[in-house]
Parts: C-alpha cells; structure tokens; sequence
C-alpha cells in the first residue's frame, strides 16, 4: 500500500481574498516552472522575430500559443439571485 505524503503549505496572497490562499508545494514548484518556461518562450520568440533569425512562422505561432496560454478565458459575470429581484423593477417594458 502506498503510503501518503504531507507536503507544507504555502501561503499566497491576493487582491481579491484578504485570508490568502494556501498551495501546496508541489504545486507552487509546478506553477513557477511553467512561468519560467513561457517566460523563456516568449523572450527567444521576441528575439528571433526582432532579428529575422529562422522561420518567421515558427516564432509568431510559438509567441501567439503562448500568450493565449497565459490569458484568463473570457467569463460573463453572473448576477445574484438578490440583485436579479431588484433589476427586475428597473427593466422598462417595451410594450
């Protein structure tokens, strides 16, 4: 039987929750390593288009994958179920 792991917690702060966030550790490494690696990709990227150095669209298609990697997805906003009541009033009928 395989035996389970404790790993420490990291704790990370953000704009939007005040507490934190705890992440474990391994987590944290998998995270800053992914960073780093776009990081690079984007730097070698820049530096190949700026000096005409290789196929051209190799370099765009690495820059632009890795971009749209990074990007959060589009979300619509929901609106809560007490707001919703109170919008209704608001609505102007078109009849």
């Amino acid at each position: 039987m395989g035996t389970r792991r404790e790993y420490k917690e990291i704790m990370i702060f953000d704009s939007k929750s005040k507490s934190g966030r705890h992440i474990s550790r391994p987590d944290f490494v998998l995270f800053l390593v992914q960073v780093s690696l776009i990081f690079i990709v984007v730097c070698v990227s820049l530096i190949n288009l700026s000096f005409n150095v290789g196929h051209y669209n190799l370099w765009t298609l690495l820059l632009t994958s890795t971009l749209g990697y990074i990007m959060p997805n589009p979300r619509i906003k929901l609106i809560p179920e007490e707001l919703r009541e109170t919008n209704k009033c608001n609505t102007v009928d078109e009849s």
